[in-house]
């Protein structure tokens, strides 16, 4: 048993941190490491966001992101990340928070304060996500965000001192209210492939009924 659990713990130190639990659309309670740059560049209906995040410590992050067009910049932000709770009951197994504070800009609008809450939770194969968030830089009826994931490790089904990648489904639930109260949603399923340095993402959003559109990803490490 002893063998079995320092062999566990050694397959774990040899993985990349707690990425593969970030989902594509909403955000999750994973930093990189202190010293550690972690770029994403995620494309959906016709906009590239461009995202990076820097460990300051492995409790603190700062985070920076660009949304272009093919008219030009159309939105940017940048936020400070604080992790305030950390629970790990296995080597792999953990419960996550973080708040984060910045401000947010959308193209036509002036520049607004941002402040959230994400939380992400670990449990075996399965990922959970939740993610509150008010932002004064959006549009009236983004200002307030409520979204929540689970992802699901398809491969391996346990880590080895070979593991090289693991597969991941992912779901996604993406809510906004506005301030009158007027609420919408919309709903992502996707795939992520993770490796030790890198990842692929594709993920399905259902902007509504009758609408469908494709987004995907890359992601380092560095």
């Amino acid at each position: 048993m002893r063998r079995a659990g320092v062999l566990t713990l050694l397959c774990v130190i040899a993985l990349p941190p707690l990425r593969g639990q970030e989902p594509t659309f909403m955000e999750a309670g994973t930093h990189p490491g202190a010293g550690q740059n972690y770029s994403r560049a995620v494309w959906f209906d016709g906009e590239s966001v461009l995202k990076h995040a820097y460990g300051l410590t492995s409790r603190q992050a700062l985070l920076g992101e660009v949304s272009l067009t093919e008219r030009g910049v159309s939105g940017a932000g940048a936020r400070f990340k604080q992790r305030v709770w950390q629970r790990d009951t296995g080597p792999i197994d953990t419960w996550r928070a973080s708040v984060q504070a910045g401000a947010d800009w959308r193209d036509g609008r002036d520049p607004g304060p941002r402040l959230g809450v994400v939380s992400t939770t670990i449990r075996g194969r399965h990922g959970f996500n939740a993610q509150a968030d008010v932002n004064a830089g959006a549009p009236d009826r983004e200002r307030f965000a409520l979204n929540a994931s689970h992802l699901y490790r398809l491969a391996p089904a346990r880590y080895t001192v070979t593991t090289a990648g693991a597969w991941y489904t992912m779901l996604e639930s993406l809510n906004w209210i506005s301030p009158d109260g007027d609420a919408r949603g919309e709903v992502a399923a996707g795939l992520l492939y993770e490796a030790r340095r890198w990842a692929a993402e594709v993920s399905l959003r259902w902007l509504d009924a009758d609408t469908v559109r494709v987004g995907a990803g890359v992601r380092m490490l560095w």
